[in-house]
């Protein structure tokens, strides 16, 4: 015999299945709808409308808004002042990319390829995106260890000194400006001389 508990039990059982059912259904419409975005379509001019931001250097991103850029990454090729830019998504109407070294012209081309990689259309922005150049250090010598346990610090030439590590401090010798000294974690101090490249 059920008694009163056992069916206010089932009841919310009950409940809980229903909203569980019609969360999974609304979510299942989302998911079709984002699936259908709309591909490039040739009888329809590629548009560059806008972008954001204005100006900026390499590594930024850069958002590309306008029309009929399709959904698939793999025949989208972008170019800012004539370099490649790598695309990170786009949806028909807007494109992601991150903006490449050394693109001082600033005009934003995108064209679309076939799977041939020729070229089926193609749109140049009228506004040209301003390239701000950025003072940046890169790395000149040292090694990567993968594996930090593998970690070794030793003197000689750039191309086999070791590795740094954990550097906090930079200085040029104000007598000599080939000789940069550095200081890092752990009472680290080395000598860098540019003239012997040791």
């Amino acid at each position: 015999m059920k008694t009163n508990n056992d069916v206010k039990t089932l009841r919310w059982q009950i409940h809980w299945i229903l909203l569980a059912l019609i969360a999974l259904s609304l979510t299942q419409c989302k998911q079709e709808k984002l699936q259908q975005e709309d591909g490039y379509d040739p009888s329809k001019e590629v548009m560059i409308t806008d972008f954001y931001p204005r100006q900026g250097g390499v590594g930024n991103n850069l958002i590309i808004y306008g029309d009929n850029f399709g959904n698939d990454i793999s025949k989208i090729k972008v170019t800012i002042g004539g370099k490649p830019a790598k695309i990170i998504g786009v949806k028909n109407n807007s494109l992601y990319c991150i903006i490449p070294e050394e693109a001082y012209d600033g005009n934003i081309k995108i064209t679309i390829v076939d799977g041939n990689n020729q070229q089926l259309a193609k749109a140049i922005s009228k506004e040209a995106f301003s390239y701000t150049r950025k003072l940046l250090v890169s790395t000149f010598l040292g090694k990567y260890y993968q594996v930090a346990s593998n970690f070794e610090e030793k003197e000689g030439p750039f191309n086999d000194c070791g590795a740094f590590k954990g550097v906090t401090w930079l200085t040029l010798d104000p007598k000599n400006p080939n000789h940069l000294y550095f200081s890092a974690d752990i009472n680290s101090c080395r000598l860098i001389d540019f003239e012997k490249n040791m």
